[in-house]
Formats: C-alpha cells, structure tokens, sequence
C-alpha cells in the first residue's frame, strides 16, 4: 500500500485515502493535479479535501526540492521553509480521467488543497525575479533561456522584480477586459488564454492589488446590510494588512537565509477567501487569520545547504548570489507595493473630491481618455447628472451632444469605533450616454470587427486636496478603482459602487510595528508611497524608484535584514580588516595576522607603516 518506486521520497500510505484520484481542473504547468479524498476527516480542519495529488512525472525536481527542505526545516536561519505548501510525501495510487481509469498506478505529489474549505478561492501567482531564466541550467536552453529573458524585458519583471502569472477567482470586472474582443488582430492570433496571461504578466503591483481585494460581488450577495456584515473596504482594509504582515516576515525569512539560493521561476501565492463578506466580529478576525501568503513551483530551483554551497566554485557562488539578489529583492518590492496600496486605502481621514475618468479600453496600446470630471464629494441623494470634460477642460460631444455622467454619492453608515473603517464615502458611477467613437482613432489593423465605438470603463480616484498642515491627505494619497469594460458601446452601464474608506492614520502605526518597524512621520510616508493615479504621470516612474528605495534603506536600518546588494561580501568576506574594521573580500590584497586570527588590507597596512607600525607580526598569506 505504501509507494516504494523511489526510496528517495516519503512514502504515503494509499490506503489513508477513499478510492482512486480523480481528474481535477486545476492549474499547474505541465503536471496534472488529481483530487482525493480522506478516509478519515483531516485531524485539524475536519475535511476529507484537505490534500491534492499532483502527477509525479512532471515534478520530479518539485518533490526532490521538499524533501531537502523537510531535512533543513528546523535549523537556524531557515524560517523561510515555514511558507511552503505542506507537504505529505508521494503515494503510489490508480487514478481516473474523465474517459475512465488510467491503467497502472501513477506515482502522485500529495500535497495542502488550497481549495479546501474555501467557499470560492482567490489567488494570486506572482513570479519573483527580475530575471526568471538561466541558460544550461535544469534543462534550460540557450535558445529558451533567451525567449524568456525576452519576457521578462517586456512584462512587470522587469520594471518592480516580478510579474503576475495567474490570478484565480478574479472578480468579474477584471475578466470583462478581454483582449481578443476588443481587438480582433489579437483574436486572429492569439488564444483568449495566451492575450489573458499577457495582460496580466503586465500589470503592476498597484493595479493587481486593486483588483485583488474588491469583493463587491460578494457584498452585492450580503445585501448591504453594514449592521451584520463588514462593507468591501473593511473587508480589504483587513485582508490587505495580514497579506502585508506575513510578506514582511517571507521578505525577513530570505534575508536570514544561511547562504544564497538559485530559486528560478518560484511564485509566491498570495490568497483568501473571496466568496462571501463575513459578519463583524469573530468571523471576520477569522477569515484574516485565513489569509495566506506561500512560495511555490520549485521545478528549476535548487535548495543548498551551508555546507553544499562551500564546496561550490567562487564562479558558481557569485551565480547563486546574483540570482538570490533578484528574488529577495523581488519579494521585498512585494511587499512594499502592498504596503504603498494599504498606506493609500486606509490611513486617510478625509477625502474632499472625487476624480472620475472614463476611457476607452485598448488592448494593444494606451487606452484613451475620453473624459473626466472632478466632483465634491457631498451627498447628492440620489443620481445626478455631470457633464464629461476633455483634457482642454471643455465639455465633451459628440454628434453636437454632450456626453453626460451618471453618478450617486452617498455616506457609508457609521460601522462603530472597533471598525478599523469606521465609515467611507460610496461612489456609484450608473451609466454615461453619448461617448465619442474612440476607436476610429486607432489602426486600422488593431480595430475591433464590430464598429468603431467605445470601450468604455471608468476609473474613479479618491483624492483629498486640503492642507491639513503637513498631516496625511493634502494629495499625497490617491486611491483608485476600475470599473468592468463595457465594450463596444457609446453608451455604457456600470452601476457599480466604489467605496473610499475614512480611516485614521494610526492604522499605518500599528501596522508598521506588526512588521517590526518603527513608526513613521506624515513626510517620510508621502515619499515612500507616491500616488497610484498621479497628477503628473511623466515623474511617476522615477517617484515610485525613489519612494521604493527610500523605504527600503529605511527598513534595512531599522533591523529588517541585510541588504541584498551586501549578500557577495557577506559571503565572500574574510572578516573585519584588523586596522580599518570593513569586510576583507576574497578578491582584495590582503595579508594574515601573525596569531592566525584575521586579516589586513595590504593597502591598510602601507598607510600604517607610512604612520608606524600598529599592527604587529604580519606575514604574507599563501
């Protein structure tokens, strides 16, 4: 009963499960995934869904990397392991298609179901790295190495150190953006599944963010009822700051990794349960707790102990310390990014003025203003009607007409004083008539084959433009939501709500001391998180370098870890220099102290000869 193909592996005993595996749709590359079930409910959740097969023909390197983890689990340095997917062992059991059994047994991966007991799963697969390929390196072309070097030059993984690879669960306002409808150059070429994957590979941290944590069809569900049941925001407010907690302890775990590693292409998983709002109190505190931030995907990585690094080449060390670069700093950039997106969301207490921008979705270029307007924000009791601006400030027509915007705001009810949102301002953007035909402004080739209409989605951005005395708000924080895509159409019907939290600026306080660091003034806050929808976006680019740089030469100071930039002398250090205390590097001219216990510059130790001797009885290394 017990898998005894391979002695390498932990063997599962296949009769803990009832029956064979059975055909599951879930994602994963080239390996396919089987579900099984418990004989006995799982001794901690009470389900029988709790483990996943995954076909152990195409993850070889996969198992081999959780082995070598389970044997450095529990050593010091080594916390990073914590963030893996639990990991049973391999059983040897039959499995079913959806034609029938398969003949044989398969050697199966059983592993943590992150579907189990979610009522409907959102993920997010990000893979880290500024670089996610290796020429020559586990099976690895030159050829391949260089397509995907292509990739990663043209997608987010190059810009912030990571790029998005899927997203489970998306809200259906992301997935109203399809690509190949709005263009049919790309439906002509590409599968809906390859134009999707790019789409996202694209999108920066701020953006996937956004997306990440609206659950406004879940609160459509709820009813609305703010008495019983936390509103989008407070819900957000809440899944956004345990993602922010536990990536800072991943983002300290790598920097106290005992040696660098070659981790290529691994994901970080970041994911919750987004299928239903949960009431106030106990059930919501538990569905933060249900958060879960893990690192995955493992078929081109290499795990090395102290010990198996040593033995390695000075060349083949200042490859794994140039690749471990890459992927601390991707997760540390993470982490900020989800950082920069709470700071924005939900530590502002007052928002003056809502900025509303419909566009004209463009799948193969920048998409196109077709206009805004900037509202007070004030109730309005019911929908008004506001009249679309271009970017002369002149109304926009069309055919002569104004284009008009539908819009409704309203005041959240008071949730009580334990909210961490305690009200918010909730913006319902209904409809728009009469918006310009922005696609006969494209090519000809790039055109959708349905007319030349419009697109449209709204992006809504809160903003607050009073000077409040150097205090958060005075435009420093600029929240923004998208609408779902109504394509093809000049007259486009949203009726979504977005709603935009008043908050206090402690919750930032008290979030920076959960990652360990200090607090942090009004000033140092607006330079390390720049605005999402800036009022200038030609010096967004380089606001966003400095504010990421900024925080992170902050956070190293204040104990999170060693920079990543520092991993080549700390590895390749011979210790403090006995007359000028820096590191004495494997590369440097350098001599022994006679009692064998260090080493000098030699360029140190000509300055003290020149000034008397002071270090005594030196003599040259061989």
């Amino acid at each position: 009963s017990v898998a005894k193909a391979d002695p390498r592996w932990t063997p599962v005993d296949n009769e803990l499960f009832d029956g064979p595996g059975t055909t599951n749709a879930v994602s994963g590359g080239t390996a396919a995934f089987y579900k099984v079930s418990l004989k006995q409910p799982h001794a901690v959740t009470g389900s029988k869904g709790y483990f996943i097969a995954k076909d152990l023909a195409h993850a070889v390197d996969e198992v081999e990397f959780y082995e070598i983890a389970k044997k450095l689990s529990g050593r010091p340095g080594w916390d990073v392991l914590k963030f893996l997917f639990e990991y049973k062992g391999v059983a040897l059991m039959q499995v079913t298609s959806k034609t029938g059994p398969l003949p044989g047994n398969k050697e199966l991966l059983i592993m943590r179901n992150l579907f189990d007991g979610k009522t409907k799963l959102r993920l997010l697969d990000i893979k880290i790295g500024q670089k996610t390929a290796d020429a020559n390196w586990r099976g690895k072309s030159t050829f391949a190495a260089m397509k995907q070097g292509l990739l990663d030059s043209r997608t987010n993984s190059d810009k912030e150190g990571y790029r998005m690879e899927g997203f489970d669960g998306p809200p259906a306002a992301l997935t109203s953006f399809d690509p190949n409808q709005e263009s049919s150059l790309l439906g002509t070429i590409f599968s809906q599944k390859k134009t999707t994957r790019f789409k996202y590979q694209a999108m920066p941290a701020k953006r996937f963010f956004s997306w990440f944590v609206d659950c406004r069809e879940a609160m459509a569900e709820t009813g609305h009822d703010y008495s019983t049941h936390v509103s989008n925001a407070e819900f957000g407010e809440k899944i956004l700051g345990a993602l922010v907690v536990d990536l800072a302890g991943l983002a300290k775990s790598l920097r106290a990794v005992p040696v660098p590693q070659k981790w290529l292409g691994s994901s970080v998983a970041l994911l919750f349960d987004a299928g239903q709002l949960p009431s106030r109190g106990a059930a919501l505190e538990a569905a933060a707790k249900a958060v879960g931030v893990f690192v995955f995907d493992w078929g081109r990585s290499e795990l090395l102990s102290k010990e198996e690094f040593d033995l390695k080449s000075p060349p083949e060390q200042e490859d794994r310390t140039k690749f471990w670069n890459y992927y601390s700093n991707g997760v540390c950039r993470l982490y900020y990014e989800t950082l920069r997106a709470y700071y924005h969301r939900f530590c502002t207490p007052t928002w003056t003025h809502v900025l509303i921008e419909i566009f004209d979705y463009d799948s193969i270029s920048n998409h196109d203003l077709a206009g805004k307007i900037e509202i007070p924000l004030t109730e309005t009791g019911g929908p008004v009607e506001f009249r679309l601006q271009g970017t002369d400030s002149l109304p926009v027509k069309k055919k002569k007409k104004d284009c008009n915007l539908k819009v409704t705001i309203a005041k959240r009810p008071h949730a009580g004083p334990e909210s961490a949102v305690p009200t918010a301002w909730l913006v319902t953007v209904h409809s728009a008539d009469q918006i310009p035909n922005m696609d006969k402004h494209g090519p000809s080739w790039g055109m959708n084959v349905t007319g030349n209409k419009s697109d449209g989605f709204a992006v809504v951005t809160a903003m607050n433009k009073e000077d409040n005395g150097g205090n958060y708000g005075s435009g420093r924080t600029r929240p923004s939501e998208n609408s779902k895509c109504c394509l093809h159409t000049n007259h486009p019907v949203w009726e979504e709500t977005f709603e935009f939290g008043l908050c206090e600026p402690d919750n930032m306080q008290r979030l920076l001391q959960k990652c360990g660091l200090p607090p942090a003034s009004a000033a140092e806050m607006s330079l390390w998180f720049p605005p999402e929808n800036p009022e200038n976006p030609a010096t967004a680019d380089a606001k966003e370098t400095a504010g990421w740089e900024s925080f992170l030469n902050h956070a190293e100071k204040c104990g999170f870890g060693s920079n990543f930039q520092d991993w080549s002398a700390r590895i390749e250090s011979k210790g403090p220099c006995a007359v000028c205390k820096a590191p004495v590097l494997n590369n440097e001219q350098r001599q022994r102290t006679a009692d064998g216990a260090g080493y000098v510059h030699l360029k140190c130790l000509a300055i003290e000869e020149m000034s008397g001797p002071r270090v005594a009885s030196l003599h040259s290394l061989t």
